[in-house]
């Protein structure tokens, strides 16, 4: 049968590590979208500090970063706005499934910044994660964002997602506005595997139908200087 005679492999070939500053975009940029450079760092890793500086424009997509090789507290990882502004650069996406329920999903990823962006959940049917941590994703920072979930009265909608099991620990959100969801942060580990050392600092937080802030097996955790309301 000739029509199955022909077999298909994706290969990703790296020149070396990522290291220094990268573009993303549609204008002569190092890639496309964040969904290409996200593979990049998953099969190529780095050996410094990297900056993703992100053109204006709505990328609707979501990604999955899982841990890269070479990150570190030296070797950050840093996705931003190319101009600074917070509504310069949307990163949105629809979920249909809670499979597939979350903008940017931190699985065990440690060492990421995001700054000055639109992350959006834009789902008509209540699946609303927009930062999803989990696996023991930690030493993750956000800065100056809007996290955008839906309007829901269900538990699958938050800005900030956080479940048990694992030990997501010394993540900071720092001046960031969370709009929507059931929750507006959702941090909840447990007697056996707790979390250690996260802030949230100086963030607005409006919209949540339940809680501005759930937290529960939090050791160290930081709350200051947020405002939470429900409207």
């Amino acid at each position: 049968n000739a029509a199955n005679d022909t077999a298909y492999k994706t290969v990703v070939a790296c020149s070396g590590p990522l290291a220094g500053t990268y573009t993303i975009g549609a204008a002569a940029a190092d890639f496309i979208d964040f969904s290409e450079a996200a593979l990049a760092l998953q099969y190529c890793g780095v050996s410094a500090p990297v900056v993703f500086n992100v053109q204006s424009g709505i990328y609707n997509e979501h990604i999955v970063i899982r841990p890269v090789d070479g990150a570190s507290a030296t070797n950050t990882i840093t996705f931003q706005s190319a101009t600074g502004v917070n509504t310069d650069v949307t990163l949105r996406y629809a979920a249909s499934t809670a499979s597939d329920n979350y903008v940017l999903w931190l699985d065990s990823a440690n060492y990421l910044r995001f700054r000055n962006m639109t992350l959006q959940a834009t789902s008509a049917n209540n699946y609303g994660y927009v930062v999803l941590m989990n696996g023991g994703a930690s030493y993750n920072n956000f800065e100056n964002n809007i996290l955008q979930s839906v309007t829901s009265t269900s538990t699958t909608a938050a800005p900030v997602y956080s479940g048990s099991g694992a030990s997501d620990s010394y993540n900071v959100f720092v001046n960031n506005q969370l709009k929507d969801g059931y929750y507006g942060v959702y941090n909840y580990a447990s007697s056996s595997v707790r979390k250690f050392s996260n802030k949230y600092i100086g963030n607005t937080i409006t919209g949540a139908y339940y809680y501005g802030i759930f937290t529960y097996y939090n050791d160290s955790l930081e709350v200051s200087s947020n405002n939470i309301r429900n409207a």
